[in-house]
C-alpha cells in the first residue's frame, strides 16, 4: 500500500531524477544519479537505505567470464 501522499509514482531513475529537475518534488536517487542540477539533501537523524543483492545460479562450473565479474563487481562494490 502507497502513502497517501505521493503525488507521482515512475518505474524509471532516469524519470525520477527528471522529475526533481523539474521541481516536481523530492526524489531518493542513488549517489550516481545526483548532480546536473541535483543537490544532496541532509535530514538530520536519518541513515541512508541499504539495499541487499543476492545472486543465485546453479554452478560456479562453466559460469561465464562476464558474470563471474558481475558477480566479483557485487561482492567488492557492495561492502
Amino acid at each position: 500500500m502507497k502513502p497517501p501522499n505521493i503525488a507521482h509514482h515512475f518505474d524509471s531513475l532516469d524519470l525520477v531524477a527528471a522529475a526533481a529537475r523539474r521541481n516536481l518534488g523530492v526524489a531518493m536517487l542513488p549517489q550516481d544519479l545526483l548532480g546536473e542540477g541535483l543537490l544532496e539533501l541532509q535530514i538530520l537523524g536519518t541513515v541512508p537505505l541499504r539495499r541487499d543483492m543476492y545472486v543465485v545460479y546453479l554452478s560456479r562450473r562453466l559460469l561465464p567470464t562476464r558474470i563471474r565479474a558481475l558477480f566479483d563487481f557485487m561482492i567488492l562494490d557492495g561492502s
